[in-house]
């Protein structure tokens, strides 16, 4: 076989073949083995092809992470039908509106997400199937139905090239931006992931990120690599019982979920925690402070990604021997195997180290286009570039960091003001848990920066004791005059 052909069912059949007893899959106290999810997958595959799905045909799923979400996303893969990742998050009138115009024969969904089908039923008018993963519900195909058929052969997929995912992204605007992954951008990115995380055989993976998000392909890094997944929750509760119970040694999740986490274990110092040997993160830098209070709790490796949904998530990583430097602290780090990172100004020249300018990325699994949107493909899609939308620098030695979004932009009295920089000021102070950032209208600066502050648990911290710190650590006119 030729590596052109590989394609996501080759993780799980290949995983399957190497270790077909060992757990693949975690959830609620009941497990699967390899072997038991490659056949489960087969059937969910075959009842896929029952419903007249050929290859390139969509299938949509509406649905919170369970194990059933996986079959189906790996049955489509066998079987080369695009899986059409929906967020079961999203009010119901924009779901009904993607759906309506979506092309999606079949829609799967839970029991958790029963009112949204209801509603789907009810308002879109094309033919659809409805299909419950895990419960009967009426007028919709039951879960015992989607199992009922015989595995289907085993052999079989969409070459490297096909479209393999269809996935929203909502990103700054109201409208969410449709785009189709091909099979090589989710193959090359999870083989990046297992490459970049040193992924193996022997890890546990929490997964607590949606799978309707482009994290998905955290996923199937793990099943590449013949791992383990847990599929948890994104609680304090919920990740400690994993690392406690399951012994979990891969975790994922955003900063402000992992302050949550220490301050519990700040409180319950006897939680053993020695199984994790990776914390991975992105959506935002952590602090200095956060990196030594953390490293006080986990004795373990810390990752930081930075991505966007348009190149399948990561592009850059900021290294666990990266984070033991901290001047590389408020860097999301440098760029990820087969990728090109350049910053450039306003008239697309290259910008020198330290000097803000947009953020451009030459990546492997970047999308060829915006699904029916060709101005937005225009203005953001030039040749093997990909035009980010985001402000941030290199240094010298090609370490990337963000300031913000173009969109988000602050102008005070004629100054630039990047809301993410301010953000990530008040959030070093110890009584805050949250912070958004945001300008107002101002007749005098035309606008003005305010700050909307979350205190953490216990805190008595005060809007005066905030702009003194802000005052302390930035230019005066950054500083919020409103919080």
């Amino acid at each position: 076989m030729s590596f052109v052909d590989i394609n996501l069912w080759d993780f799980l059949d290949n995983s399957a073949n190497r270790y077909p007893k060992k757990t693949a899959i975690k959830e609620n106290g009941a497990s699967c083995t390899y072997e038991q999810l490659r056949d489960r997958t087969l059937s969910v595959a075959a009842f896929i092809k029952s419903h007249g799905l050929l290859e390139g045909d969509r299938a949509a799923i509406l649905s919170p992470n369970c194990l059933p979400f996986v079959e189906v996303m790996f049955a489509n893969a066998r079987l080369g039908v695009v899986t059409e990742l929906l967020n079961w998050r999203l009010a119901p009138a924009r779901l009904c509106e993607l759906v309506e115009q979506s092309s999606a024969k079949l829609v799967f969904f839970s029991k958790k997400t029963r009112e949204s089908y209801e509603i789907l039923r009810k308002n879109v008018k094309r033919p659809l199937t409805y299909v419950c993963m895990d419960a009967d519900i009426p007028a919709a195909v039951s879960n015992a139905d989607m199992h009922s058929f015989p595995p289907m052969e085993r052999y079989g997929g969409p070459d490297f090239n096909a479209p393999a995912m269809l996935i929203y992204s909502s990103g700054t605007t109201s409208t969410p931006k449709a785009m189709i992954h091909s099979v090589k951008n989710i193959v090359l990115k999870a083989l990046i992931l297992v490459n970049t995380g040193t992924w193996t055989q022997d890890d546990i993976y929490l997964l607590t990120s949606p799978l309707f998000h482009s994290s998905c392909v955290g996923l199937f890094a793990c099943i590449a690599a013949g791992a383990t997944c847990i599929i948890g929750k994104p609680s304090p509760d919920g990740i400690i019982n994993a690392v406690v119970k399951d012994r979990a040694t891969r975790i994922g999740v955003v900063p402000s979920v992992l302050n949550t986490i220490l301050d519990y274990l700040d409180e319950h110092p006897d939680v053993d925690c020695s199984s994790v040997r990776c914390i991975e993160y992105g959506a935002a830098p952590m602090s200095a402070q956060q990196i030594a209070r953390s490293m006080r709790h986990f004795d373990c490796g810390f990752y930081q990604y930075y991505g966007m949904t348009e190149t399948a998530a990561t592009v850059t990583a900021l290294l666990p021997a990266h984070h033991l430097d901290e001047s590389k602290l408020k860097s999301v780090g440098l760029p990820v195997l087969g990728t090109r990172i350049k910053v450039v100004n306003d008239s697309g020249g290259l910008c020198e180290p330290g000097e803000i300018g947009e953020i451009v990325v030459r990546h492997p699994c970047t999308i060829n286009e915006y699904l029916d949107n060709p101005e937005l493909t225009k203005s953001a899609i030039h040749g093997e570039w990909y035009s980010s939308g985001d402000l941030g620098y290199m240094d010298a030695e090609g370490f990337l960091y963000i300031v913000d979004r173009k969109g988000d932009l602050i102008i005070t009295g004629g100054e630039n003001v990047y809301p993410k920089e301010i953000a990530s000021c008040i959030m070093e102070l110890p009584g805050v848990a949250d912070v958004a950032v945001t300008g107002v209208p101002d007749e005098r600066f035309g606008e003005a920066v305010m700050a909307a502050v979350v205190r953490a648990a216990g805190s008595d911290i005060s809007a005066e004791e905030i702009q003194d710190h802000c005052r302390e650590h930035m230019a005066s006119y950054k500083k919020p005059r409103y919080i």
